[in-house]
């Protein structure tokens, strides 16, 4: 049961239990599916390609604040970059745009090498009012695609409720 007054790491810990109990009791894996939560502070998405008890595989995470300012966007990011160190690797400030309701580009500060390209994260301060994260793989002679981040279920709470709280700085 979700309620407003728990945690985002809470709630999303939970729905990815009731999602996991559910496909086992079929016999079938979680497969790509969308977890939410909903606090006072705002809301967080995570589109989901797989999990099990341990571990995510985590597409886009969504959090938005509707209460947010573009005035906050570089405070946010600095926020972002010294609270997400958590992730494969530490996020840097890429670019920042005060025009259009203020936006900044956060990146993987070293991307991790793969083969014949790499991997990095990217999140997205928009408005002041949304953060998204994404990672992305590049490969020589290609464009960059879109992959799952592997993550614990613990790390994945703590990067929803981070992602609020960042958004909660005005």
């Amino acid at each position: 049961m979700k309620t407003a007054d728990q945690k985002a790491s809470d709630q999303i810990n939970q729905a990815l239990a009731d999602k996991i109990r559910q496909a086992s009791a079929e016999g079938r894996s979680v497969g790509k599916t969308v977890v939410e939560a909903v606090t006072p502070s705002g809301r967080v998405s995570v589109v989901v390609e797989d999990a099990d008890r341990l571990g995510v595989l985590a597409g886009q995470v969504n959090a938005r604040n509707d209460g947010g300012s573009a005035a906050s966007v570089p405070a946010q990011a600095r926020e972002a970059v010294r609270r997400l160190n958590y992730l494969q690797e530490p996020l840097a400030i890429i670019e920042t745009e005060d025009r259009k309701g203020g936006r900044a580009i956060l990146r993987s500060a070293a991307p991790r090498p793969t083969g014949s390209g790499g991997e990095y994260n990217e999140a997205v301060v928009d408005g002041g009012r949304s953060i998204s994260i994404r990672r992305f793989r590049t490969e020589t002679g290609s464009r960059r695609r879109t992959v799952p981040s592997n993550l614990s279920r613990e790390t994945l709470g703590r990067l929803a409720d981070d992602l609020i709280d960042i958004l909660d700085k005005n």
